[in-house]
């Protein structure tokens, strides 16, 4: 019922107040994902460009209130009358204390379900097995889901299961670690947020394709025409790559933190870069991609949904200067990888998580 008495009230605000609660919930979410300089990050994701002083100067602004709010507030609180007793701080202000966090109003409580326990699991399980696509629906995924992020089937498929850009984070996953918190982050989607980089890199795609194209005499299949690829054993793990040649699949990768006077080859060979996806092997004389770096988890999880055998890796700096890497399947390296998705750490289980991580949406959504 606190559920519907909240929506009921956001639709009555906004028609009151000239949708000013919408307005609110929006720049709260642009502050839960870009943090408190959020104007900032927004201003220069969608105009292309640095802010102007005025609002860099609001946005450090914003966040040193903030920071200096958060100072503020004592670790311990104490209630009297049902109300907040007012503390001390260490300059002396009147401050409230801190909402406690086993409070039922707020925090991951509040979205508690009121049904009975096994009403609950029946509801959640009879939800996943809804969920749960068919061998015909894993097929046709590609095509429902064609163009990508211009797709709004495409993004939420994405979100309602684990991409190939994560797989790296998962896997490497320690045992002493918890998954939940990481298992939480993927699910809400804050990986999709495009900043500039990212911007840069959907720029320069399609002059990479070109360049592919002039070199290796391969026609590029865009994302135009294909979306998401499904695991047929895990439905759960997806990927959508740059592109699918007769050779196999391409994936792009922009370079912007390279000095101006340097090539990619020369990068990679002195290691110019902090953390380069490249290296140098002296006895083939040629590039490599890191296997122990995100990318090389990537590509091995695309390669092993798609069923393909080699992907070209297209290190793009400029028309001028452009590296195409072929990274080959490694049937082994994936098993080990799999691994991780059916032994989580402590108890959890990640092969859990990729089953069950939607229930939530049933307690908060579906009901309404």
């Amino acid at each position: 019922m606190r559920i519907v008495v909240k929506f009921l009230g956001h639709k009555q605000v906004c028609r009151s107040k000239r949708n000013s609660h919408r307005v609110r919930m929006a720049a709260a979410a642009l502050a839960n994902s870009l943090g408190n300089k959020w104007h900032s990050h927004t201003y220069k994701s969608v105009f292309g460009r640095s802010p102007s002083k005025r609002i860099k100067n609001f946005s450090a602004k914003r966040e040193k209130m903030v920071q200096c709010a958060r100072r503020l507030i004592p670790s311990s609180y104490e209630t009297r009358g049902g109300r907040y007793k007012a503390c001390q701080s260490s300059n002396g202000c009147s401050v409230r204390g801190v909402l406690p966090k086993n409070d039922s109003e707020y925090g991951s409580n509040c979205q508690t379900s009121d049904l009975l326990s096994t009403e609950f699991e029946a509801a959640k399980q009879l939800y996943l097995r809804k969920m749960k696509p068919s061998i015909d629906q894993l097929k046709k995924l590609p095509v429902i889901t064609a163009g990508q992020a211009d797709n709004p089937k495409w993004i939420y498929k994405r979100m309602e299961t684990f991409s190939s850009t994560r797989f790296h984070s998962i896997c490497v996953c320690r045992p002493a670690t918890s998954s939940a918190r990481l298992a939480k982050e993927i699910v809400t989607g804050k990986q999709m947020y495009c900043d500039w980089q990212m911007n840069h890199g959907v720029d320069c795609e399609p002059i990479a394709f070109a360049c592919f194209e002039s070199k290796k005499g391969q026609v590029v299949q865009r994302s135009n025409d294909f979306g998401l690829f499904a695991d047929k054993e895990r439905w759960w793990l997806v990927t959508s790559p740059d592109g699918i040649c007769d050779s196999g699949l391409v994936e792009v990768k922009t370079i912007t933190n390279i000095q101006a006077d340097k090539t990619i080859k020369e990068a990679a060979q002195e290691n110019l870069v902090s953390g380069f996806f490249l290296r140098w092997d002296p006895v083939e004389s040629r590039l490599l991609l890191k296997r122990e770096h995100k990318y090389y988890y990537q590509i091995q999880g695309e390669l092993n949904i798609v069923g393909k055998e080699t992907c070209f890796l297209i290190a793009f700096l400029d028309v001028n200067d452009f590296e195409i890497v072929a990274v080959q399947r490694d049937t082994e390296f994936w098993k080990k990888c799999c691994q991780n998705w059916t032994t989580g750490s402590k108890t959890e289980n990640w092969a859990l998580y990729g089953e069950n991580f939607s229930y939530f949406r049933y307690t908060t959504t579906d009901r309404l």
